[in-house]
């Protein structure tokens, strides 16, 4: 059985238009980071805009 995984990058997409990120988006972000050996500068750059958009009330944790 294949287990589809979301990219750090569509995460916040989605995040970013549903104004939320849901407890699984979060859990999904947390298991790329601790199995990545190293994330891409396009991953740091969505994982800061999700921070942003955390801190600045633009998404809001579900």
């Amino acid at each position: 059985m294949m287990i589809s995984v979301m990219s750090i990058k569509k995460i916040v997409e989605q995040a970013l238009q549903d104004g939320y990120l849901k407890s699984a988006m979060k859990a999904e972000v947390g298991i790329i980071c601790d199995n990545a050996s190293k994330l891409s500068i396009e991953e740091y750059m969505a994982l800061d805009r999700l921070m942003g958009a955390l801190l600045n009330g633009e998404v809001v944790e579900d």
